[in-house]
Protein backbone atom coordinates (compact mmCIF):
# COMPACT_ATOMS: atom_id res chain seq x y z
CA UNK A 1 0.00 0.00 0.00
CA UNK A 2 1.52 3.00 -1.06
CA UNK A 3 0.92 5.97 1.58
CA UNK A 4 1.92 10.00 2.55
CA UNK A 5 1.14 10.08 5.64
CA UNK A 6 3.07 14.38 5.66
CA UNK A 7 1.45 16.73 3.63
CA UNK A 8 1.96 20.17 4.21
CA UNK A 9 -0.19 22.63 2.62
CA UNK A 10 0.07 26.08 1.65
CA UNK A 11 -1.16 27.09 5.16
CA UNK A 12 1.51 26.46 6.98
CA UNK A 13 3.74 29.68 4.74
CA UNK A 14 6.51 26.84 3.09
CA UNK A 15 4.22 24.71 0.79
CA UNK A 16 2.19 26.07 -1.89
CA UNK A 17 -0.46 24.76 -4.19
CA UNK A 18 -3.68 24.05 -3.93
CA UNK A 19 -5.10 21.04 -1.61
CA UNK A 20 -7.14 19.47 -4.28
CA UNK A 21 -4.52 19.55 -6.49
CA UNK A 22 -2.37 17.34 -4.09
CA UNK A 23 -5.28 14.70 -3.70
CA UNK A 24 -5.92 14.61 -7.49
CA UNK A 25 -1.80 14.29 -7.75
CA UNK A 26 -2.12 11.84 -5.30
CA UNK A 27 -4.42 9.52 -7.09
CA UNK A 28 -2.75 9.66 -10.24
CA UNK A 29 0.78 8.93 -8.62
CA UNK A 30 -0.93 5.66 -7.21
CA UNK A 31 -1.47 6.52 -3.63
CA UNK A 32 -3.91 4.95 -1.68
CA UNK A 33 -3.74 6.97 1.54
CA UNK A 34 -2.98 10.69 1.98
CA UNK A 35 -2.38 12.59 4.96
CA UNK A 36 -2.35 16.00 5.24
CA UNK A 37 -0.53 17.01 8.52
CA UNK A 38 0.28 20.78 8.46
CA UNK A 39 2.08 22.85 11.54
CA UNK A 40 -0.25 22.95 14.41
CA UNK A 41 -0.77 26.57 15.06
CA UNK A 42 0.56 28.33 18.23
CA UNK A 43 -0.97 31.39 20.08
CA UNK A 44 1.95 32.53 21.60
CA UNK A 45 1.38 34.90 24.50
CA UNK A 46 3.78 37.39 23.14
CA UNK A 47 1.81 37.86 20.02
CA UNK A 48 4.27 36.24 17.88
CA UNK A 49 3.10 34.64 14.57
CA UNK A 50 5.34 31.97 13.41
CA UNK A 51 6.61 31.97 9.61
CA UNK A 52 6.60 28.17 9.24
CA UNK A 53 2.63 27.23 11.12
CA UNK A 54 -1.03 28.27 10.08
CA UNK A 55 -2.15 30.89 12.13
CA UNK A 56 -4.45 30.10 14.38
CA UNK A 57 -7.66 31.72 13.12
CA UNK A 58 -7.04 29.34 10.00
CA UNK A 59 -7.16 26.11 12.11
CA UNK A 60 -10.85 25.99 10.83
CA UNK A 61 -9.89 26.50 6.86
CA UNK A 62 -7.77 23.64 7.12
CA UNK A 63 -9.78 20.75 8.81
CA UNK A 64 -12.67 21.69 6.57
CA UNK A 65 -10.93 21.88 3.59
CA UNK A 66 -9.25 18.35 4.31
CA UNK A 67 -12.78 16.89 5.63
CA UNK A 68 -14.15 18.13 2.01
CA UNK A 69 -11.68 16.56 0.32
CA UNK A 70 -11.92 13.40 2.20
CA UNK A 71 -15.61 13.10 1.77
CA UNK A 72 -15.63 13.83 -2.11
CA UNK A 73 -12.56 12.10 -2.90
CA UNK A 74 -13.29 8.72 -0.49
CA UNK A 75 -14.23 6.37 -3.50
CA UNK A 76 -10.20 7.03 -5.04
CA UNK A 77 -8.26 7.58 -1.76
CA UNK A 78 -8.12 7.86 2.03
CA UNK A 79 -7.62 11.04 3.20
CA UNK A 80 -6.28 11.44 6.83
CA UNK A 81 -6.35 14.97 9.12
CA UNK A 82 -3.25 15.41 11.41
CA UNK A 83 -0.99 17.91 12.52
CA UNK A 84 2.53 18.32 13.06
CA UNK A 85 3.45 19.64 16.17
CA UNK A 86 6.66 20.67 18.01
CA UNK A 87 6.76 20.58 21.35
CA UNK A 88 8.48 23.61 23.43
CA UNK A 89 7.39 23.13 27.40
CA UNK A 90 6.91 26.66 27.73
CA UNK A 91 4.65 27.34 25.18
CA UNK A 92 2.44 24.21 25.44
CA UNK A 93 -0.34 25.65 26.57
CA UNK A 94 -0.62 27.85 23.40
CA UNK A 95 -1.13 24.90 21.64
CA UNK A 96 -4.20 24.89 18.86
CA UNK A 97 -6.16 21.88 18.35
CA UNK A 98 -9.07 21.58 19.01
CA UNK A 99 -11.67 23.43 16.74
CA UNK A 100 -15.65 23.91 16.34
CA UNK A 101 -15.30 21.48 13.36
CA UNK A 102 -16.48 17.90 13.71
CA UNK A 103 -13.62 16.02 12.94
CA UNK A 104 -15.88 13.37 11.64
Amino acid sequence: MLANYHTHTYLCKHANGDMEEYVENAIKSGLHILGFSDHAPVRYSTGYQSYFKMYPEELSLYVSEVLRLKEKYKSDIEILLGYEAEYYDFYSDGLLFSTSVDFR
